[in-house]
């Protein structure tokens, strides 16, 4: 099902939560919505699947206009964080059960259960209380119920923020998997960048009740479109610079760095740089390279958080290096490598130039 978002505005009191969403979601996308907590993920979600109404604006299936359609009528399923299984019912109860509402018969109830735990791989479990199964099994329980009455969409609220690391990274396997298979219309929100970029084909990005950019996800972490984009996805603090215009260039005073741009800009024009500490390489000193002094050095898991000074300009820049790259000393004299084309550059409102 084609998923189309028109205008969408809603407000809780005097307290803006989306102020004029705009999105289509093809058939068959798997559709990340990424943002912090409390920029309107969850009120979306609820609003797609009938359970709120938008102040203003439309939801449309398929040409079809719902935006007045109740939940029970826009066949969408939804997962939320709290799974709201039923504990004192086997798993085989808790799948079938969206079935027994629909008054679907006991044969295609029991068909069908048994293919959804063929392709969640719970075929074990399925006559087990829902209070005696891990967390990972309850949360493949719950994605079964939720996909056993063939809906149209599939929204998942933060499904997996609740579970350890390991089973987090297989169930996001499983879900990218099951999803491929069905071919449903997925809408996942996370506040989890990881997650949002190893499940979606496409990601917005949320904040502030809008959607400031939406695109796969190579693109928007290598071109976001805004500045606010870019510093929410730099996992560590990016390195930031006000810029001097010349002419054709935009000049980094701090780091003795020109760069060309295509369109003249003007120079009443403040520019910003953001430079992501990853994107900078330490290396041998050499003649084609900033000189720089290591003045911090922090590991974090398999990376390396380095604190450098460009000698000849006393700026420091946040650098970040595999752990299994060569290992930088505090007080050595290293090379410091910008590629230019990985400078991200954005005008006085914060739109990328």
């Amino acid at each position: 099902m084609r998923i189309v978002l028109e205008h969408i505005e809603k407000s809780y009191g005097s307290r803006a939560v989306l102020r004029g969403i705009d999105a289509v979601i093809e058939s068959g996308e798997f559709f990340c919505v990424l943002g912090p907590s409390g920029s309107g993920k969850t009120t979306l979600l609820r609003l797609i699947a009938g359970l709120e109404r938008p102040d203003m604006g439309r939801i449309i299936f398929d040409d079809v206009d719902v935006t007045d359609l109740p939940a029970r009528d826009r066949n969408v399923s939804m997962v939320f964080q709290n799974l709201a299984l039923f504990p004192n019912m086997t798993a085989y109860e808790n799948i079938a059960f969206p079935l027994r509402v629909r008054r679907v018969s006991e044969g295609d109830i029991r068909k069908r259960v048994k293919e959804m735990a063929e392709l969640l791989r719970i075929e074990g479990i399925l006559n087990r209380r829902v209070d005696t199964l891990s967390g990972g099994e309850r949360q493949r329980v719950a994605l079964a119920r939720a996909l056993v009455y063939e809906p149209r969409a599939f929204l998942l609220d933060e499904p997996l923020t609740a579970l350890e690391p390991q089973l987090r990274r297989e169930l996001r396997e499983e879900l990218k998997r099951i999803q491929r298979l069905t071919k449903i219309t997925t809408i996942y929100v996370t506040h989890d960048q990881t997650e949002a970029f190893a499940l979606a084909d496409r990601i917005a990005v949320l904040g502030g009740g809008v959607f400031h950019d939406i695109g796969e996800p190579i693109r928007v972490y290598a071109r976001p479109k805004t500045l606010w984009v870019a510093e929410f996805l730099s996992d560590s603090p990016p390195n930031f610079f006000t810029c001097n215009i010349g002419g054709d260039s935009i000049i980094i005073n701090e780091l003795g760095l020109r760069i060309s741009v295509a369109m003249p800009i003007k120079g009443s024009e403040r520019v910003k740089a953001i430079i992501r500490p990853e994107d900078i390489k330490l290396e041998n000193v050499g003649n084609d390279v900033l000189l720089g002094e290591i003045k911090r050095v922090d590991p974090v898991g398999d990376r390396v958080l380095y604190e450098v000074e460009v000698i000849s300009r006393g700026t420091r820049l946040v650098v970040k290096e595999l752990a299994t790259e060569r290992i930088w000393s505090l007080g050595m004299r290293v090379g410091i490598r910008i590629p230019l084309d990985r400078v991200l550059l954005f005008d006085n409102q914060g739109n990328a130039l």
